[in-house]
């Protein structure tokens, strides 16, 4: 993150015309918004959620680009593999619990 931050910092500390300096903030958003959400998709959890935040604007923060590239986190989030879910069912509550449990979700979201 302190890489992005530098560059909008430096850019926003040039004083350009505002024009020139939208257009320089566009090719910023372009190139530092897909990686925010990779990095989130790849840390999960409370990022997924900042992303989430970011893409429905909540705060009436985010650029358009930003909103837009966030997006997919809204549902399209990979699951988790299931041995993780079968490990996790099998600390909390034990497996013998069940007779048969579908390995394909229906669907993954982040709860938060």
């Amino acid at each position: 993150a302190l890489p992005a931050l530098i560059e909008y910092k430096s850019l926003e500390w040039r004083n350009l015309p505002e024009k020139e300096s939208n257009e320089r903030f566009d090719e910023l958003h372009i190139k530092w918004a897909p990686r925010f959400r990779d990095k989130y998709l790849e840390l999960r959890g409370f990022y997924l959620k900042q992303g989430q935040a970011i893409a429905t604007n909540i705060s009436d923060l985010a650029p358009k680009i930003w909103q837009d590239t966030m997006e997919p986190l809204l549902d399209r989030v990979p699951p988790v593999a299931f041995s993780r879910i079968e490990q996790i069912i099998d600390d909390e509550i034990g497996l013998a619990q069940f007779d048969y449990i579908e390995k394909e979700p229906l669907g993954s979201a982040s709860i938060g």
